[in-house]
C-alpha cells in the first residue's frame, strides 16, 4: 500500500524520496513543516519554509555535488562519496533530497533557516549519533547538522536546515 501526504491545503501531494531517475525508492517520505513567525517579529525574522523537490532537480547545484548526490543514493560509503574525513564514521538512513528554502509569504527562493520533519523507515531505536549531512549552497559546503528530534518508535526526524541546499539523514556507527 503507498503512503501518501499531503502538502498545505489546497497544495498538491508531497511525492516521496526520488533517486536519480525520478522513480521513488520507498526510503522515504518527507514532509514539509512550514515555519511561521511570531506576529510582532519584523519580516525580516520571518524564518523561511523550507521545501523538498524532486531530485532531478538539481539546477543551483555544482556537477561535483550532483555527483556526490548520486553516489550516497546508489550506497556509496560517505567518506569517499563526499572526500570528508569527519563522515567516516556516518552511514546514510536516507535518499538525498534537494532542499528549497523560500520566503512563506511569496514562495520565492530566499536565503534562511527552516524546519523540516521526515519518515525514516529504517530509523531504530540505539543508533547512535543520528544527524544530516547537509550540503549549503549558500556556503558550498558539505557538514554534519545535528537533528532536533529523533523519534525512533514514530519512524520521524525533525532538523533545523540553513537554507537551500541538499540533506540525507546519517547516523553514527557503533565502534
Amino acid at each position: 500500500m503507498e503512503r501518501q501526504e499531503t502538502g498545505e491545503p489546497g497544495e498538491p501531494a508531497i511525492p516521496g524520496a526520488f533517486g536519480k531517475t525520478g522513480q521513488e525508492t520507498g526510503m522515504d517520505i518527507p514532509e514539509e513543516v512550514p515555519q511561521d513567525g511570531s506576529q510582532d517579529a519584523p519580516e525580516a525574522e520571518v524564518p523561511a519554509k523550507v521545501k523538498f523537490i524532486q531530485t532531478d532537480d538539481r539546477s543551483g547545484l555544482p556537477q561535483e555535488v550532483c555527483s556526490v548526490i548520486d553516489a550516497i543514493n546508489a550506497g556509496e560509503d560517505l567518506k569517499t562519496a563526499t572526500g570528508l574525513d569527519t563522515v567516516e564514521e556516518y552511514c546514510a538512513l536516507t535518499a538525498v533530497h534537494i532542499i528549497l528554502a523560500v520566503d512563506p509569504k511569496t514562495e520565492e527562493e530566499t536565503t534562511g533557516s527552516g524546519r523540516l520533519q521526515m519518515y525514516v523507515p529504517n530509523l531504530l531505536a540505539g543508533l547512535e549519533d543520528v544527524s544530516g549531512l547537509f550540503f549549503d549552497r549558500g556556503t558550498a559546503e558539505w557538514s554534519v547538522i545535528p537533528v532536533d528530534f529523533a523519534d525512533a518508535a514514530g519512524k520521524r526526524v525533525a532538523v533545523t536546515v540553513p537554507g537551500s541546499g541538499a540533506l540525507t539523514i546519517v547516523y553514527r556507527k557503533g565502534q
